[in-house]
């Protein structure tokens, strides 16, 4: 601190050095210290009417006044608004809209009530004519709850619920019990109730209030008997059903379902929600949809009533109650009432399809798809055992009519026709078996130097081929594939592997890689320099991959389009390690998950555009991909940059009703054995096992 300044001690009168930003008027810090204390008031003179007065030590002597003169001062003459005379009075009351001196404010006048004539003391200033006394002001009137006469003020004459002070002492319980004659709603009885129940639009008798809400509102119905033809009313009404009347139901008649009724309600309904919402039904209207969301947010905060809480409580009580099960689709029953429910409906597609299959059903009930049933052919009158999935997608069809091991499946010769339909070569050579002796190759193409194998899921099966295979082969079922295109490869021939459920759920992705392969011309050609790159969304990127890749959509973290005149051609994704395939996260390690382009067109240097994009927008160190050998030997890898990192052993997945499923979507609970493998677990539930060939592992590292 900078002692700079000299400052006189109020108390002592000495000198002490101080700081700068301490006041004229403080003390030294000897006085400090002894804590002595000055009386900080003087005795003056007023500068008017020279009175001597205190005031505080630092007052000025030549402006103070005392408080008489002070008063004077700010006294001022002010005209009264009534009796327009002047009067003193304050500043304050100078500033006042109607000011009023005190002889006003105290004057007063006898004069007599307007409606009794009795004497009565008012203000000066009051009207002779309208003026009225205490009595008089006082007027009975009903009270809206009791509705006994009472005396009140003309204040509460003018309310529009008059209560009395008894019924205001009420609890609000007892207050609007009003004792009111009126109709039920439901069972049209009269009954006693409240102000409160009467002004609703549907009253209910305390009887009702206890049915079920299916009963609650059943209305007096006038209803034709459909056996007698007479008019009888019933609460038993339903658009549906044809119901009968008590004779008749007496003698046996039940109601019946009619779907006339039903179409007739259902056209009536369509109608008017056409006229009134220009939709054919309620839940499509944008209207009510946002009338509901909107209602919900203003009393919960919340878009849907199945996002509160409260409901969600009260909803698990009343299961917990009746089905002794937090949710409905716990419960068995519920279970099995939604099975037949569906089944039923399901059935009537069943019919469409045998009729176009000339097939007849001849089992009592319909299970499920996967259940094996007995089927008639209408063609030659044979009965064989296959589930309905099989019979849908053409994977089992009638032995007789069309006998299996007599050559070639009908999907193998539909791959060799539409080969043949492309126009490639002529020679196109079925069920080669001198190449790779004994083994046989279903298609063989000598000028492209190319082999496709169609694996039937069931005969190329784990559990099928190990009857056949023994120690005298030196393959394994688990090694049969990988070991067929190792072979091929020796003789410098690419083997292509088309599983069975590949050519039935996505034959348009597997004839479109075919021509890629082949090298059809029927494609047009596009150069990668013209096209635009960019991020694409989630849906998008999922809805081409569906479309045109063969392992369908993925959960990736970047994804790429590449874009020619605003029209999405081809997709490129990268994601972080996947578990599923042995990998692990780790920062600036990708993975290239996906690359597909339009089937329709030919697009060279495309996957070399997308890659560049990604390696100068994104932090990278390491990018790798994995290649299916059965498809390719990874070509498009090696023009890329990419380098062989390792070949891993063929993998396996599970088959349940001619479908492959991932290992990695069954693989162990928690609740499982630990001693026991996934594997076994998984056989004994009644899964198959089919083996692939295995695939390579790419890898392109950052140099900079």
């Amino acid at each position: 601190m900078n002692h700079n300044k000299k400052i006189k001690c109020y108390i002592c009168n000495n000198y002490f050095l101080g700081s700068k930003f301490i006041s004229n008027y403080s003390k030294c810090f000897e006085c400090k210290n002894k804590g002595i204390k000055i009386n900080k008031k003087k005795n003056i003179k007023c500068s008017n009417c020279k009175q001597i007065i205190t005031v505080s030590k630092f007052a000025s002597n030549d402006n103070s006044l005392c408080i008489v003169c002070k008063k004077q001062k700010q006294i001022k003459k002010i005209k009264c608004c009534k009796c327009e005379e002047f009067f003193l009075g304050s500043d304050f009351i100078s500033k006042k809209t109607n000011p009023t001196c005190p002889e006003c404010k105290t004057k007063k006048k006898n004069i007599k009530c307007s409606n009794c004539s009795k004497l009565i003391t008012v203000s000066k200033f009051a009207s002779n004519d309208n003026s009225l006394c205490i009595i008089c002001k006082i007027k009975k009137i009903k009270c809206n709850i009791c509705k006994k006469e009472f005396t009140c003020s003309n204040y509460i004459f003018k309310n529009n619920n008059p209560i009395c002070p008894e019924c205001k002492n009420l609890k609000k319980s007892e207050k609007y019990k009003k004792i009111i004659k009126i109709k039920c709603y439901n069972c049209k009885k009269e009954f006693t109730c409240s102000n409160y129940i009467f002004k609703k639009t549907n009253p209910i008798c305390p009887e009702c209030k206890n049915l079920k809400k299916s009963e609650k509102y059943k209305k007096i119905r006038k209803i034709k008997c459909y056996n007698c033809v007479e008019i009888f009313e019933s609460f038993e009404f339903k658009s549906n059903l044809l119901t009968p009347c008590p004779h008749c139901k007496e003698k046996g008649f039940n109601r019946i379902y009619s779907e006339e009724k039903r179409k007739v309600t259902l056209n009536k309904t369509k109608k008017t929600c056409l006229k009134n919402l220009g939709v054919d039904n309620v839940s499509k209207s944008p209207k009510i949809k946002n009338q509901k969301i909107e209602s919900c947010l203003e009393n919960h905060n919340v878009e849907f009533p199945s996002q509160v809480k409260h409901y969600k409580e009260k909803s698990r009580k009343t299961c917990l109650k009746n089905l002794g099960v937090d949710h409905p689709s716990k419960s068995k029953k519920i279970q099995k009432k939604s099975q037949k429910t569906f089944i039923k409906k399901y059935f009537l597609k069943v019919k469409k399809v045998l009729i176009n299959l000339k097939l007849e059903f001849i089992d009592k009930e319909f299970f499920n798809i996967s259940f094996l049933h007995n089927w008639k052919c209408l063609k030659c009158n044979n009965v064989f055992k296959t589930s309905f999935f099989n019979i849908k997608f053409n994977i089992y069809k009638c032995p007789t009519c069309y006998p299996r091991n007599a050559g070639p499946s009908y999907q193998e010769l539909e791959i060799l026709e539409f080969i043949k339909f492309l126009n490639i070569t002529d020679d196109i050579q079925s069920s080669n078996r001198k190449i790779i002796k004994p083994l046989e190759l279903d298609i063989y193409i000598p000028d492209k130097k190319l082999a496709i194998e169609f694996n039937g899921l069931h005969w190329h099966s784990e559990e099928f081929m190990s009857r056949d295979i023994n120690e005298k082969h030196s393959y394994t079922p688990q090694t049969y594939h990988l070991y067929k295109t190792e072979k091929c490869l020796e003789k410098g021939i690419q083997l292509i592997h088309i599983f069975e459920d590949e050519w039935i759920f996505k034959q348009d992705i597997v004839k479109s890689r075919l021509k890629q392969i082949l090298g059809s011309k029927a494609r047009i050609r596009i150069h990668a320099r013209k096209c635009i790159i960019k991020e694409i969304s989630p849906k998008i990127k999922n809805e081409f991959l569906e479309k045109f890749h063969i392992q369908g959509p993925d959960s990736s973290r970047i994804k790429l389009g590449a874009f020619y005149e605003e029209d999405l051609i081809s997709v490129m994704t990268f994601s972080k390690g996947n578990i599923s395939k042995g990998s692990k996260n780790i920062e600036g390690v990708w993975e290239l998950n996906r690359f597909c382009s339009d089937s329709n067109f030919h697009i060279p240097g495309i996957a070399g555009k997308l890659l560049s994009h990604f390696k100068k927008n994104y932090d990278w160190k390491e990018i790798f991909s994995y290649a299916d050998r059965r498809w390719s030997q990874g070509n498009l890898y090696y023009k890329l940059g990419f380098e062989l990192l390792s070949i891993s052993r063929p993998n396996y997945w599970y088959l349940k009703d001619s479908r492959r499923i991932h290992r990695f979507t069954l693989r162990k609970r928690p609740d499982e054995p630990k001693d026991i493998s996934e594997r076994i677990l998984r056989l004994n539930e009644g899964y198959g096992t089919i083996w692939d060939c295995g695939s390579l592992k790419f890898k392109l590292l950052n140099k900079k």
